[in-house]
Parts: structure tokens; C-alpha cells; sequence
């Protein structure tokens, strides 16, 4: 979370009412091909600082969905490696 306390300083200098994580949760993040500020680009995805933490964060979503499909793919490299032994 480096980034974030870095973030809350950089606030702090500014607005000092605002330097908290609850203020930082409420961002919106942006993503698209392009620069999201640019006219012409076309956002394919945007929520909050806080969803994409609730996402990323240990034992989260992402991180069992990532587990599962690991084990998925050991378990068919597995599968695949036998059944040409055996062949």
C-alpha cells in the first residue's frame, strides 16, 4: 500500500480534509486502449479504487479464480503427460 500512503500525502498537500482512504476508495479507475482523457477513446472498463482492491486483494476473486484454473492446468498437463505414456 506504498502507493496508496503516497497518494494520501500528495492529497494532504492540497486538500488535508481529503487525505483519508475512504476519500482515495471513491476514484474511479479508468481503462481503454488509449489515454482515457483522450476524445477519441472508448473506456472498456472503469470502476472504483475500492472494487478493484475488493477484486485484487488476497482471497479475493481474482486470486481463487487464478487457484482454480492453475490447478485446472497442472491437472491437464498431468493427463496429457500420461496418456501418451501409456499409449
Amino acid at each position: 500500500m506504498v502507493v496508496q500512503e503516497q497518494s494520501i500525502l500528495m492529497v494532504g498537500e492540497k486538500n488535508p480534509e481529503l487525505a483519508n482512504v475512504e476519500y482515495l476508495n471513491k476514484g474511479t479507475i479508468f481503462f481503454s486502449k488509449l489515454d482515457p482523457t483522450d476524445p477519441d477513446a472508448e473506456i472498456q472498463h472503469q470502476c472504483t479504487q475500492k472494487q478493484y482492491k475488493q477484486r485484487n486483494g488476497k482471497r479475493s476473486l481474482n486470486h481463487k479464480f487464478i487457484g482454480q484454473m492453475c490447478v485446472a492446468l497442472i491437472y491437464q498437463y498431468w493427463e496429457n503427460i500420461l496418456g501418451t505414456k501409456s499409449q
